[in-house]
């Protein structure tokens, strides 16, 4: 009697870890594919952002075109990344998706803004859409696979472009850290 009950046992504890590594393995399985799914989504977000950076730029600096053309122009850059996220919001990160949109408001504004307006105004339209493309990075897992294969190759390019680039950079996060207090 003793000897079926502990193979009764064995073999409930047999099926459930079955299902357990059965469930594991699904989730694994599926985990690859969406993964794979939202890298290519987000980077075509990243992409989307490049082209409304140029277009941004048109927007803001060329004086032949009209305040109807400039909203016009603009509205459609935003619409376009905001169809996209909408169409993609099941693999989007609402966040990243809502900065992308609301950083790009009052583009359009910027020319008629007087220097020292305008040129903080621009400023923080292009800083956030940096922010968005670091975010991205980020929740892709990009930026965490490119920290682990620097430090699996221990290589670290250097050049005085690379040195300047890095100078900026660290001056840039200086002056963020202290905007932000």
């Amino acid at each position: 009697m003793e000897t079926a009950l502990i193979a009764f046992l064995g073999v409930i504890v047999g099926a459930l870890l079955n299902e357990y590594f059965r469930q594991n393995s699904r989730i694994e399985k599926y985990s690859a594919k969406i993964f794979e799914k939202r890298i290519l989504i987000y980077e075509e977000l990243y992409q989307k952002l490049d082209e409304s950076n140029n277009i941004a730029r048109e927007v803001i600096e060329n004086p032949i075109l009209s305040k109807d053309e400039r909203d016009q122009i603009w509205m459609n850059a935003i619409l376009e990344i905001a169809n996209f996220t909408d169409k993609h919001k099941l693999y989007l990160n609402e966040g990243i998706s809502v900065h992308c949109i609301a950083s790009s408001m009052g583009v359009e504004d910027i020319f008629y803004m007087d220097a020292k307006e305008k040129k903080k105004a621009e400023n923080h339209y292009y800083s956030a859409i940096q922010e968005a493309k670091e975010m991205i990075s980020k929740e892709t897992g990009l930026d965490a696979l490119d920290k682990y294969f620097r430090s699996i190759t221990k290589y670290e390019p250097r050049s005085d472009i690379i040195d300047y680039l890095n100078e900026i950079r660290n001056k840039q996060k200086r002056q963020s850290k202290k905007g932000k207090k």
